[in-house]
Order: structure tokens, then C-alpha cells, then sequence
């Protein structure tokens, strides 16, 4: 992950059952916008299936895995991250870089 090259993460999320809907977006817009403040950050992005409600995708894009490493222990998201955990299921979650 700490690679001088653009590097990512993208993954798929779920609610769990009886979590409510809106409030895991309004989590996941406040956690778009400290990142859109960050230094490093290119995109954040989370979109969510058509064809099925509660079924998300999430991507986001930094200059570096140093800028990715320091999003991800801003202590302004402990609270956010801490209310994903309790309120997604993440599947195939992985960390990855730019090819071109």
C-alpha cells in the first residue's frame, strides 16, 4: 500500500439486517467529505445496486499509498469507520494500484 504510484481500494458492502438505510449514507457522505479534504485525495466515490437496495460499491483513488495510509488513520473518521463495521457487511475488499 505505501507505493509513490496512485493507489486504491474498492469493495463491496452490505447492509446488515435492520440497519437503516439513510443513515449509513449520511455516514458515508461525511466520511466523503473529510476525505475530499485530505491531502492525496483523487476520488471517493460509493454507489449503490440498482437492483438491489442496501448493496454498495465502494472506490476511492489517492496520489500515493503514504496519502492513502494517512486517510485511513485520520482520527476525524474513528467514528464513521467505527459505525461502518457495525452497520455493513464488506466482501471483496482489496487494496489496489494503477496499472496506467
Amino acid at each position: 500500500m505505501l507505493q509513490a504510484q496512485p493507489v486504491g481500494y474498492w469493495g463491496d458492502a452490505r447492509l446488515k439486517a435492520g440497519v437503516d438505510a439513510a443513515d449509513v449514507e449520511k455516514t458515508m457522505r461525511a466520511v466523503m467529505d473529510i476525505a475530499r479534504e485530505e491531502p492525496g485525495y483523487e476520488m471517493y466515490a460509493i454507489y449503490q445496486s440498482p437492483d438491489e437496495i442496501g448493496s454498495y460499491r465502494i472506490s476511492e483513488r489517492w496520489v500515493t499509498g503514504e496519502d492513502l495510509r494517512k486517510h485511513i488513520e485520520n482520527p476525524d473518521l474513528y467514528p464513521y469507520l467505527g459505525r461502518f463495521a457495525e452497520t455493513l457487511d464488506f466482501s471483496n475488499a482489496q487494496w489496489v494500484h494503477a496499472v496506467i
